[in-house]
């Protein structure tokens, strides 16, 4: 978060941070009611269904730090 206020000067800031704190909240509900779907239509055995749902987060955990490795990228020689 300290990063992302370093490029708003102090008039944006506010707004950097509500749509940074309405990301998460969508984010986290949204999340939950996938999860909550997986689990619920795995199939009759609940332990089915929280394997289903625990898979499915980390197959998206997967995709989000591929998202972030293929977005890196090296910092620029200042020096030469």
């Amino acid at each position: 978060m300290a990063d992302a206020r370093r490029h708003y000067g102090p008039m944006r800031q506010a707004l950097a941070g509500a749509m940074f704190n309405t990301a998460l909240q969508i984010g986290g509900g949204l999340g939950l009611a996938v999860l909550s779907t997986v689990a619920a239509t795995a199939g009759d055995d609940v332990l089915a269904g929280y394997r289903a749902a625990f898979l499915t987060a980390a197959g998206i955990s997967l995709a989000g730090l591929l998202t972030v490795l293929a977005g890196i990228r090296s910092p620029r020689n200042l020096n030469g």
